[in-house]
């Protein structure tokens, strides 16, 4: 079997390759495109068919809230503040003037 592996890139190999490549062009743009919309596809798939996550086995106990004498005797001393709004004249002037 004789092989001829020689490679030589002359501009007599290239003027016999340029007209099959130009027949193949579309071909390989068309690869291409299904190529990317696969890609588009198979991203968005697996993006939507999320699993959820492992159960864990321990169950943690809950936080307790504390709160010291301080902060109750704090609470305690505070009075509450009176206010009234005048509902009739809500909205009436411009506040950015």
């Amino acid at each position: 079997m004789n092989m001829n592996l020689k490679l030589d890139l002359n501009m007599d190999t290239l003027r016999r390759l340029l007209p099959g490549l130009k027949k193949a062009q579309p071909y390989f743009y068309g690869l291409i495109v299904v190529g990317l919309f696969g890609y588009t596809a198979y991203t968005i798939n697996k993006d939507l068919n999320v699993q959820p996550a492992q159960a864990q086995s321990v169950i943690q106990p809950l936080p307790k809230i504390v709160f010291d004498k301080t902060t109750i005797t704090t609470l305690k001393s505070l009075n509450s503040v009176g206010g009234s709004v005048p509902l009739g004249s809500l909205g009436s002037n411009n506040p950015f003037n």
